[in-house]
Order: structure tokens, then C-alpha cells, then sequence
């Protein structure tokens, strides 16, 4: 028997295939630039995520300030309530890229009875601890007449907070022996107040403080209780009974 023939064609082998064929070299470029462009975003997107401004906030304990000495102030001593708000600087192995200020800062301010119901018809503007007294210039007039000039802009401040710094903003205040607190704003500088601002008249034990402070951005909230009886008005954690 003879051995069988062999014949060349003259074609590679593949051309005669029924099935066709790829390139895996050009597919794992391909796929090395999806995931590299996927691996991009995405680390991209948790960069700007850990940026952003997160702002906590903390009950400071209440300020007693003595006002019996000169100049004369409308109240010889006074007991302020305040919360500092912080924004939270970036863990140690984070802080290469370097979190964002809170800007344009303002806060709001509800009081709530018990029953939930609203204390005051309109929120109360927070002020800022470190902002200018929005104090009234007074100016004498011809004669006995005197007059008052009013910075408007000192009644709307709001403040910058970069990360890992704070600010204080004022809650409500007590002044002399009095048993009634106020709610504290850049209100009661206003005419004739002398701290009190009857608007703004907190006569009870304990109230609901609802705080939500605006930035450029977003917003955040925080509730806490004001508590004015044994030991002196007060911020207290939120009780889930008020």
C-alpha cells in the first residue's frame, strides 16, 4: 500500500476555518482600558466624595458672663447656651486631599413645646459667637435729640468653617436672676430690646431645639433640649419624650 499524498495548498491553515478567529492581545489592551478608565472614576468620585464638608455637632457647655463692671450693659450677668458646630477633619492617611471649607454658614433655629408644637410663629436666625455685636451706633442730633444707626449687614453674618475647625453659635440666654431665658439672635440688639427680645420669650422647664444650618452645598440638622430649671438653664441631649 502506497503512503498517502500530501498537497499545498498555498493557504494558512485558518482561512479554511468555519469559525472565525481573534486577536487576544487587541482584547486585553481593550479590556485593560475599560478597567482603567472605570478604576479612574471611581476613585475620582470617592476623592470628591471625602472633599465635601462633614459637619457634627457638639453641646458646649453653658458660658456665664459678668457684666457688672463699666461700660453698663443691659444686664449685670448672663448665662449663654450654645452648640459648636465642627467640621471634621480627614483621617491622617486622608489628609492629602484636603477637605473642603464649609462656606457661607447660617443656621436656623425652632423651639417646640412638648406637645410638638411651635414656640415662636417664625424661626430664629442663629448668630454666630465670633461675629461683631450688631450694636446700633448712637449719634446725637441738634438739641436733646438722639438718633441710632443700624448695620443691617451685621444681622445676617455667616461664617466659613474650614476642616478640623469649629464654631459656636448661641442657643438662648439668662439674664440676672430672672426664672424666663430668651431665645439669642442678632434680634436682641435691636431697638429698645435691652437683651430681651419679648418676641422671642422662652417661659417654661424644657423645650425642643430644632438647629439646621445651610452651607454652600447642603444642609444639616441636629435637635437637642433646652432645660431651665435645677441647676440652671442648659443644652441637654435630645429626650425622646419631649
Amino acid at each position: 500500500m502506497s503512503p498517502p499524498k500530501c498537497y499545498a495548498t498555498g493557504k494558512p491553515a485558518s482561512e479554511d476555518s468555519q469559525y472565525p478567529t481573534f486577536d487576544l492581545s487587541l482584547m486585553s489592551t481593550i479590556f485593560g482600558f475599560i478597567l482603567g478608565a472605570l478604576a479612574a472614576f471611581v476613585a475620582t468620585l470617592f476623592a470628591e466624595s471625602m472633599k465635601r464638608p462633614v459637619l457634627s455637632f457638639e453641646l458646649d457647655a453653658s458660658v456665664d458672663a459678668d457684666y457688672s463692671k463699666p461700660p453698663r450693659r443691659p444686664a449685670t450677668k448672663a448665662r449663654f447656651a450654645r452648640i459648636r458646630l465642627v467640621n471634621r477633619a480627614l483621617p491622617p492617611l486622608l489628609r492629602g486631599l484636603n477637605r473642603n471649607a464649609a462656606l457661607f454658614c447660617r443656621g436656623r433655629i425652632e423651639f417646640k413645646r412638648s406637645s410638638g408644637e411651635r414656640v415662636f410663629d417664625t424661626p430664629m436666625a442663629a448668630r454666630w459667637s465670633s461675629t461683631p455685636e450688631p450694636i446700633p451706633m448712637k449719634l446725637m442730633l441738634r438739641g436733646s435729640l438722639e438718633g441710632e444707626i443700624v448695620d443691617h449687614f451685621r444681622y445676617d453674618q455667616r461664617v466659613d468653617i474650614p476642616a478640623g475647625a469649629s464654631e459656636l453659635f448661641d442657643v438662648a440666654a439668662q439674664f440676672d436672676d430672672e426664672k424666663e431665658c430668651y431665645g439669642w439672635s442678632n434680634e436682641s440688639y435691636g431697638f429698645g430690646q435691652n437683651w430681651r427680645n419679648p418676641r422671642r420669650k422662652l417661659d417654661g422647664e424644657r423645650f425642643r431645639v430644632d438647629v439646621t444650618i445651610f452651607h454652600l452645598g447642603g444642609s444639616c440638622s441636629y435637635c437637642c433640649d433646652l432645660v431651665n430649671s435645677g441647676g440652671g438653664m442648659r443644652l441637654e441631649k435630645a429626650d425622646d419624650r419631649t
